[in-house]
């Protein structure tokens, strides 16, 4: 490799599970998997358009991730998707997570802001959720990266009531 050869950023769609507004070339197929417990893959039918698919070993629970994205000017791109997570086995739960953002910078060195509508079976009333994520490159192999979420709902909160619910029945 040459010293004036660019290097390839191959995660420039996604941080560690949020997404940029990067998206996939039009064939390009995408595997990832966390300690062999989750394995998620995303294919891209345009170079605007992506879909994947994710779940556990066990197939409990399984997720499907539209992405539209396109690029505003040379460092602003723009992206809207959807990611719905839902039960599999009898298992009678889901979770929808509609969003929208703006991701700032290269593919190599880049901020993401994004924020959408988080609703689930479990819930009374949809939650506003926020996220901002960031990849610096430290080098051609090296990155670092941030991936942070912001909402309103008390998940410790309504956790205790469901454990005391099932409690008292």
């Amino acid at each position: 490799m040459s010293s004036n050869a660019e290097f390839k950023n191959h995660h420039e769609s996604r941080y560690f599970f949020a997404p940029s507004a990067y998206n996939l070339k039009k064939g390009q197929l995408y595997y990832q998997t966390l300690y062999f417990l989750v394995h998620d893959l995303q294919y891209g039918i345009t170079d605007n358009f992506s879909i994947g698919m994710g779940t556990t070993v066990a197939f409990i629970p399984a997720y499907i991730t539209p992405k539209f994205s396109t690029k505003l000017t040379d460092n602003i791109n723009f992206m809207v998707g959807d990611l719905f997570v839902f039960g599999t086995y009898a298992t009678n739960f889901n979770l929808n997570i509609v969003y929208s953002g703006f991701t700032f910078g290269n593919q190599n060195n880049n901020v993401t802001i994004s924020g959408g509508m988080l609703t689930g079976s479990f819930m009374t009333t949809p939650k506003p959720l926020f996220n901002i994520s960031a990849m610096m490159s430290a080098s051609n192999y090296i990155y670092l990266v941030t991936e942070n979420y912001f909402t309103s709902y008390n998940v410790q909160g309504n956790a205790n009531k469901r454990v005391l619910t099932n409690v008292d029945q």
